[in-house]
């Protein structure tokens, strides 16, 4: 509780969520305490840093601060450590987490135990069952979670209570650091008025979380429905993201979908309604080498997404729209892209986004396989269209995976019909497929190279080998 002094006068104060609670006196007397209950928890911290303010300007003398965000930091040990973080470092993590660890153990500070616990859980993974007992990788995960659930709700306060399931904010934590956030629910599922916030969108939430001291080796962030009134872009969210480096981002996501009623369309079939955030025009991207230089990864779900801004630095990008319009498409092609990777792209409201239908001729298609012929490993494409573009160009591509949303029957014919020119990829994933009668014959041709999944985007689990790159993970360059 912060605590001020004048000459002969002690002022302290506290506030929990939407209370307040004040101890005043004279020096050696106990005092007396007030307590006080606002509406809104944004109001509370007005009153709060208000109330400050002014004792203050009475010229009372700030002597003690036991606030909960009073973190040991050292500094140079911290930028060592974010320098062997980084996914291109041929550095040594491991070595700069112990010698934090044992800095933070000597002061007594419980991050210290949390190094240690997920060091040597890390060492259990790398030994993938050659060693090490099974007894005791499940006690340190117990211990792990056990120091975890005291410890985090005092780290961050009123945050605490938005998070978990079914709330809107949720935090991996590795090594005692938040890891990973995602912030914001489905779109349509956002009801700011039941946590009595005082704030009309998420926004101020995640400024309040960038700038908690454990935040500064955050390297996923999962923005997904901002605004309960679905009217916003990420554009806010954006520039409260650019405000400052984040030097250990490597992943970063926006948008999220909702699969609503089933209705029918023009032509009178039924068709399942897809509700998705509004993505917008994302102008701080262009900027992404000043504010994120190490993000390698990035995923946009949403409508009415503009033209992209060349992010050379990517070697994932992972697009959900309802259609490609002209100027995305173009940007596409347009755009340099030397280190991507991984592409892909998919549609909700349209089939064969490629096609002449959609304004387009697969010229554009072309135009950015062919920028992309070197480094790409992994190509989601949708429509026939495409499939008939990739299919002229495969053998100037070395590709690993090959992803298909949305296949349909006539489609999958083709695929039969050139299955030949695909026996070079590794991996061939059908995402949502409509090609049941074919099934058989695709399985017979491609063997366990092909598979059928359920939702877009979904993981093909594998084991990790030599050489294989995950986006959601560090990966060697």
């Amino acid at each position: 509780m912060p605590r001020f002094e004048s000459e002969d006068r002690f002022w302290e104060i506290e506030r929990e969520g939407r209370i307040l609670r004040i101890r005043s006196g004279r020096i050696g007397e106990a005092g007396d305490d007030t307590q006080r209950s606002e509406h809104f928890v944004a109001v509370a911290k007005r009153q709060f840093d208000e109330a400050i303010a002014a004792k203050l300007a009475e010229g009372y003398v700030q002597v003690e601060d036991v606030g909960l965000r009073d973190f040991p930091r050292n500094e140079s040990l911290e930028r060592r450590l974010l320098e062997e973080l980084d996914p291109d470092s041929e550095g040594e993590a491991a070595i700069a987490w112990a010698v934090l660890g044992d800095w933070l153990d000597a002061r007594g500070d419980v991050r210290g135990q949390l190094i240690a616990i997920d060091e040597a859980l890390r060492r259990f993974d790398e030994l993938a069952g050659a060693g090490g007992s099974e007894l005791e990788r499940s006690r340190l995960e117990a211990h792990r979670d056990r120091l975890l659930r005291e410890w985090v709700p005092k780290w961050i306060g009123d945050l605490a209570h938005l998070c978990g399931k079914e709330r809107p904010l949720e935090v991996t934590w590795d090594h005692g650091w938040m890891a990973g956030l995602r912030l914001g629910t489905l779109p349509g599922r956002l009801d700011l008025s039941s946590w009595r916030l005082g704030i009309r969108d998420l926004v101020p939430v995640l400024e309040q979380v960038l700038e908690h001291p454990l935040a500064g080796l955050l390297r996923k962030l999962v923005l997904a429905e901002l605004d309960p009134r679905g009217r916003r872009d990420y554009g806010q969210a954006l520039a409260v993201l650019a405000a400052q480096p984040r030097r250990a981002l490597i992943r970063l996501e926006l948008g999220a979908l909702t699969q609503e009623d089933w209705v029918r369309d023009v032509n009178g079939s039924y068709k399942q309604r897809t509700v998705l955030t509004r993505a917008g025009f994302l102008e701080p991207l262009a900027e992404l080498e000043r504010w994120a230089p190490r993000l390698r990864a990035l995923r946009i779900i949403g409508r009415q997404l503009g033209p992209l801004p060349p992010m050379p630095q990517l070697r994932a990008l992972e697009l959900q729209v309802p259609t490609l319009t002209v100027g995305l498409r173009s940007s596409l092609a347009n755009n340099p892209w030397p280190k991507l990777e991984r592409l892909w792209l998919r549609c909700t409201d349209v089939y064969d986004p490629w096609s002449r239908e959609q304004l387009g001729s697969g010229a554009e298609l072309r135009r950015l396989l062919c920028g992309l012929a070197g480094p790409l490993r992994e190509l989601g494409v949708q429509g026939p269209t495409a499939l008939v573009t990739v299919l002229e160009f495969i053998d100037e591509l070395e590709l690993r995976a090959l992803r298909l949303p949305r296949l349909s029957e006539p489609a999958a014919r083709l695929l039969l019909e050139q299955a030949g020119r695909l026996d070079s990829v590794e991996h061939i994933v059908l995402e949502d497929a409509s090609c049941d009668p074919s099934w058989p014959e695709l399985r017979a041709r491609f063997g366990a190279r092909i598979v059928s999944l359920r939702g877009a985007f979904a993981e093909l689990e594998q084991p990790d080998g030599p050489g294989r790159w995950l986006p959601d993970r560090v990966w060697r360059g």
